[in-house]
């Protein structure tokens, strides 16, 4: 394979993973229904979702910090994304029993290689750490810059996690 195929595929690979027409992210967390509202008065918009993206690490069993991930918060049903399965499931309908399940992208086992499906690892944000069951990786790329690997969580669990109710870091639109 050459360059340009290669770059190809990282681009295909990295296009089909979400589906929207246009995404805006924001260098911080601000209002989900605000940004929803100031969308929906463009002329044209469609469907729009906020997520909420937080920065998070993994604590390791020996109190070691691990590798950085970028843990999003999303609709499970969301018609905004499209991401194969590497090894277990995604997630099922928010559930008070499934509250802290995540979906991590493949590559953290790059770094994290004793992660597993059914497995429980403890991550970490701003301070606050919280046990996630693992039920699922999918094929993903790492986050752009030093975000590091995607993880998917249900939006209500991230919000409660980061402490940022109602707020989102990106907003999906459809036109």
């Amino acid at each position: 394979m050459n360059v340009r195929a290669a770059i190809a595929t990282d681009v295909v690979g990295l296009v089909s993973m979400e589906v929207a027409d246009l995404q805006v992210r924001t260098t911080q967390p601000y209002d989900a229904r605000g940004l929803e509202r100031r969308a929906e008065t463009v002329a044209g918009i469609g469907t729009i979702e906020s997520r909420l993206g937080v920065p998070v690490t993994r604590v390791r069993s020996d109190g070691v910090e691990g590798e950085p991930l970028t843990l999003t918060g999303l609709d499970v049903n969301s018609p905004f994304i499209e991401l194969d399965l590497f090894d277990g499931e995604w997630l099922d309908t928010p559930q008070s029993f499934n509250r802290y399940h995540i979906v991590l992208g493949h590559t953290i086992l790059d770094n994290e290689p004793d992660i597993d499906v059914g497995d429980t690892i403890t991550l970490k944000h701003q301070g606050t750490e919280q046990d996630w069951l693992v039920v699922g990786f999918v094929w993903a790329k790492n986050a752009p810059g030093n975000a590091g690997v995607p993880a998917y969580s249900y939006y209500e669990s991230v919000e409660t996690f980061a402490n940022m109710p109602d707020m989102a870091t990106t907003l999906l639109i459809d036109l």
